[in-house]
């Protein structure tokens, strides 16, 4: 070891690196998928695009539905217009709550991206 030391310290620092990554908790994003239509109207909130005060809650139809918060942080790709006969397709982090007032809603996430189509010219 004598001819070699820079060997040992950086062997040393190596398990150190991985020993602490093992102990410290490890912060996991997890994002799922939705898509679906907006109805004209209805969902639980007899809306299906609700303004609130941290942005929109929408009501998603089937397959992937629920109701979502969409921020004004989130990215809309497309046709940019979040109204009711479009279909969706994105991407949401689990949980969120629209707030109006005093009112919170909770969501079923809140979504990171968001794509819609051309509003359907039959609805």
């Amino acid at each position: 070891m004598k001819n070699y030391p820079h060997i040992f310290f950086v062997a040393v620092a190596v398990l150190f690196v991985v020993f602490v990554n093992l102990l410290l908790p490890q912060q996991s994003l997890a994002v799922s998928a939705f898509g679906g239509q907006i109805p004209k109207e209805g969902g639980p909130t007899g809306l299906s695009v609700l303004p609130c005060t941290n942005g929109l809650l929408l009501t998603i139809g089937p397959p992937r539905g629920g109701l979502f918060l969409l921020p004004p942080t989130a990215k809309v790709y497309a046709h940019y217009g979040i109204v009711p006969t479009v279909w969706t397709l994105g991407l949401f982090i689990p949980g969120g709550v629209c707030t109006i007032g005093p009112l919170h809603i909770p969501a079923t996430g809140t979504i990171v991206n968001i794509g819609v189509s051309l509003p359907s010219p039959s609805q």
